[in-house]
């Protein structure tokens, strides 16, 4: 249904549209996650809510309310404006972890910059970030998880896995592969918590559990956590469930198994079907955030938990009594300086006595690991609208390509600020990194570009359109840049070497133009010279000297002697460097003959192997017409006999 405007209604819905538009250039403008950028998304939401407004209530005015297609519009209508709220909501939550992100960035480089803030606020972001991963990876994923808890069997085209509930054979579409440690907190964290051979596990079948959906979505709600259990075997460790949140969750079933209630799945045992099991350490991570999640919302509630609760919370800490070095100590201390003062004392305890000591070099090298592990965090993944659930991937791949570009920008942008300050000093390597980031920047945005064209929604493949073409503006201006500064360099370079090689000699000084200006220069002497030359030099050598007032013909002889004797000294220096280059030039002479006749040689050979492959050719010619004429021979002779007698 079309809804009929007033003059008025129109005139409103075309400003704010020019706003929408005008809105949305200034955010593609903004740096992705700058106060702007947020602002300008927030407004662009206010927008079209109001213009939905208006275009609703033009309906409800011009419609009759029974009529379907008014129900129908009405029905859309809200299911758009829930679905730009939920829209809103993730602006929100994505604003207050870059805010988080920000006050680390901003501690780290600061001068007074320290370990206890700084994992204060990095353990504060890690609560903040939501478990969410991109559907390929997650295919992928899933498929390694299912290979290492049992496989799949096929019964008449229905695929079944193995369910860690009863042990049992169950349909496969029921379960999905679920991730302990996040992979939305990224590798980089990931190494920095548990060490460097947790770095590349985060998509493994060890850091994956295979859960029922209903189990694995209250899991990474952290509703439910999973812990050691007793066992019989030492070699392989049991696993047992633990539902930590009871509030609306005790009696609720989990389906598709009949009657079992998450009640009867407390302290029950998984079931798996090899000796293969996740890494412990990254459930003590799951089970320790479930902790301080739970608690903090209790304390919210007014509930103050100076003490376990009640009569399972002593079991539950108990299940991870023996010790076991699982994370970095500086993280257990984060989350104790952070949340300590939410948290039981046993909890407390029990942390402490699972720290593993993971050392960085210096303390400055530490904050450099956790900056990088906020680069690797997957900020902006999370789904904004529900409309786009099926293309997570490609607005992860949108996002990473903008963010590289943004990085890859600021780097030439400081490459060339550093050219720019000493062109004609600088580095030779530098022109070559500037070129190569040039060649990689404009790479990038060629694949945002291409990846732009596939976008299907027109707001933000306009949006894209636009971060392209301010890309190639600035790729555009930083080449000419890059032009001038090198052109510079070459001019300045040219210049010195000219004025090197035209420019006065210094042996020449010691020789005035005028004959009869003073000099108190002494004679240099040659360093092709012989030596007994140089002390004939030495101790003949004329040394005068009058007063430029007492000038008379005495003083005017002595001089004329001096520029004389100074004119003798050269003329032998370039004497003495005659007859070193003669030397050299006769050296070079005798090198030049070896050479001659080693080429001699070498022709000499050439010609031998000459004579010889022209006499294997001639040969090869002559078995080849033997063989083709033996060829012929023989097929007349066999010819003659089949002809005569038979």
């Amino acid at each position: 249904m079309h809804p009929k405007l007033t003059d008025d209604e129109k005139y409103r819905v075309k400003d704010l549209r020019a706003a929408i538009r005008r809105t949305r250039q200034r955010s593609s403008e903004a740096v992705y996650g700058s106060e702007d950028y947020w602002k300008y998304s927030k407004e662009e939401l206010d927008g079209e809510d109001q213009i939905s407004d208006l275009r609703f209530r033009a309906l409800q005015r011009n419609s009759d309310l029974s009529d379907p297609s008014f129900e129908r519009a009405a029905q859309e209508y809200k299911v758009q404006k829930e679905r730009r709220g939920a829209k809103r909501l993730s602006i929100l939550e994505k604003e207050k972890i870059f805010v988080k992100r920000n006050k680390i960035l901003q501690q780290s480089s600061s001068t007074t910059a320290n370990r206890t803030s700084t994992r204060a606020a990095y353990v504060d972001l890690l609560l903040t970030i939501q478990s969410k991963t991109g559907r390929q990876k997650q295919s992928d994923f899933s498929k390694d998880g299912l290979r290492a808890y049992g496989g799949t069997t096929k019964v008449n085209n229905s695929t079944y896995c193995f369910s860690v509930l009863d042990g049992t054979r169950r349909d496969k579409d029921g379960f999905v592969a679920a991730h302990i440690f996040p992979p939305s907190i990224g590798p980089g964290a990931m190494e920095y918590i548990f060490g460097r051979d947790a770095r590349y596990e985060i998509n493994s079948p060890r850091n994956a559990l295979l859960l029922p959906k209903k189990i694995e979505k209250h899991f990474s709600a952290h509703q439910i956590v999973i812990v050691p259990a007793r066992s019989d075997n030492s070699d392989v460790r049991e696993w047992q469930f633990l539902i930590v949140d009871k509030s609306g969750l005790w009696n609720e079933y989990v389906s598709p198994f009949g009657p079992m209630r998450f009640s009867d799945l407390h302290e029950r045992k998984l079931i798996f079907p090899n000796d293969f099991r996740p890494q412990a350490r990254y459930l003590y991570f799951h089970y320790l955030i479930s902790m301080i999640i739970h608690f903090r919302a209790a304390k919210k509630t007014g509930i103050v938990r100076s003490e376990l609760p009640d009569a399972e919370w002593p079991e539950l800490m108990r299940a991870w009594a023996t010790h076991g070095e699982y994370l970095r100590d500086n993280m257990i201390y984060g989350f104790m300086e952070e949340f300590g003062h939410d948290l039981p004392e046993d909890l407390k305890e029990n942390a402490l006595a699972h720290c593993a000591p993971i050392r960085s070099n210096s303390e400055a090298e530490e904050l450099d690991e956790v900056i990088d592990s906020l680069g690797m965090i997957q900020i902006g993944s999370d789904n904004d609208d529900d409309e786009d659930d099926d293309d997570d991937d490609e607005d992860d791949d949108e996002n990473s390509l903008f963010n590289a570009a943004l990085k890859q920008s600021a780097a030439v942008r400081r490459d060339l600020d550093a050219f720019a300050e000493s062109p004609t000093s600088g580095p030779a390597a530098l022109q070559g990194q500037i070129s190569a980031s040039l060649t990689s920047f404009s790479r990038t945005i060629d694949d945002y570009s291409s990846l732009s064209k596939k976008e299907l929604i027109p707001a933000k493949q306009e949006k894209a359109f636009e971060r392209v073409k301010n890309f190639r503006t600035e790729l555009a201006d930083y080449r000419l840049q890059f032009d001038r500064l090198r052109k510079e360099r070459e001019e300045a370079q040219v210049t010195a070497n000219r004025n090197e090689l035209l420019g006065r000699r210094p042996h020449n000084a010691a020789t005035p133009e005028n004959p009869y200006a003073q000099s108190n220069l002494s004679a240099q002497h040659s360093a092709f010279a012989s030596p007994h030359r140089q002390q004939a030099h030495a101790s003949g050598g004329l040394s005068f000297g009058a007063s430029p007032s007492d000038y008379n013909r005495e003083t005017h002889a002595l001089r004329e002697q001096s520029f004389l004797a100074n004119t003798n000294n050269q003329i032998d220096e370039f004497l003495d460097r005659g007859r070193a280059v003669l030397a050299d030039l006769g050296q070079q002479r005798e090198m030049l003959k070896g050479t001659q006749r080693r080429l001699y040689s070498v022709a000499n050979t050439l010609g031998v192997s000459g004579d010889t492959i022209r006499m294997i050719e001639r040969r090869a010619k002559q078995d080849k017409w033997i063989f083709w004429a033996g060829l012929v021979i023989f097929i007349l002779f066999c010819w003659a006999v089949l002809h005569f007698l038979r």
